[in-house]
């Protein structure tokens, strides 16, 4: 599904990227802050933090395991995207991309950063 998911190993690409989700309330866009590759015992898709404290631990272990480093505010809305990688030799890895959200454009035309 997301096939080209594997171009944001590649930093130029990662760098430039915006990962866009459109759904009926709008659109909303983010930038990247970290990608890497992983297994399915990995805990990448945490949600429902207690607490900012608890967030932010979370987000730095996943800005620790990126192929590359990203100066970063703490996000408040974070998307994950993962894909199979389809490696034969490992079926359980993951690709694992993170973003910040950093506009909304809703359908009266708004945008908010």
């Amino acid at each position: 599904m997301f096939h080209n998911m594997i171009d944001l190993f590649d930093e130029s690409h990662f760098r430039k990227a915006k990962v866009q989700y459109i759904c009926d309330s709008g659109i909303y866009e983010y930038e990247s802050l970290a990608v890497y590759m992983t297994d399915i015992s990995d805990e990448y898709h945490a949600y429902g933090f207690s607490n900012k404290a608890v967030f932010a631990d979370f987000f730095a272990a996943r800005a620790a395991q990126s192929r590359f480093a990203v100066e970063y505010e703490q996000p408040s809305n974070l998307i994950t995207l993962v894909t199979c990688s389809n490696l034969a030799t490992d079926p359980d890895s993951r690709f694992i991309y993170h973003g910040r959200m950093t506009k909304i454009y809703t359908d009266f035309g708004e945008n908010h950063e």
